[in-house]
């Protein structure tokens, strides 16, 4: 899917679920959210999207950092909203659970940082001379999922440079 069709369901999402939490807005989607004990550290998991027998759940690690458990559930729910019926194949199992990063992991990249980074937070951030770095500790991201945000200003038209080109499997390395 195009960056342009990703910013239009985060959205519309934001306009239909105003002022919802996101996982009030997995819950009015029919979206199971579950939180389980998966290690701590770069290696643990983080989390995952599942569909089966027509039922989506996602698993969010509960030794994470409430941030960084924020940042994971965005990352998934792209892939509910995104990938729902690639989830029900081996296709997206296998992309995803033996390490090739695809395309399906960096269109959830770019739907957790619509989701999770204003337009305008990011913008004012940038104007007062804050690097990515700067900006990405301010919002308390990740510099990788900011780098996502600049890729999406820029195609909006914004005159930002994305900095970094973030792995897509960034999130594998996110700290408790």
């Amino acid at each position: 899917m195009q960056t342009d069709g990703i910013v239009k369901i985060v959205a519309e999402l934001k306009s239909m679920f105003i002022g919802l939490s996101h996982e009030e807005i997995c819950d009015a989607l029919g979206i199971c959210v579950m939180s389980y004990a998966m290690g701590e550290g770069a290696r643990a998991c983080k989390g995952f999207f599942l569909r089966q027998f027509g039922v989506s759940c996602i698993m969010i690690n509960s030794d994470l950092s409430e941030r960084n458990r924020q940042i994971v559930l965005a990352h998934e729910m792209g892939h509910a909203c995104l990938h729902e019926k690639q989830a029900e194949t081996s296709e997206f199992l296998d992309i995803n659970m033996f390490g090739n990063i695809g395309i399906y992991e960096h269109e959830a990249n770019l739907f957790a940082a619509e989701l999770l980074l204003g337009d305008e937070e990011v913008l004012d951030l940038l104007s007062d001379g804050a690097p990515i770095k700067a900006a990405a500790a301010a919002l308390e991201v990740p510099e990788e999922l900011m780098d996502y945000k600049f890729h999406i200003l820029e195609k909006k038209g914004y005159p930002v440079r994305p900095v970094l080109y973030a792995d897509s499997g960034f999130l594998k390395n996110l700290a408790g």
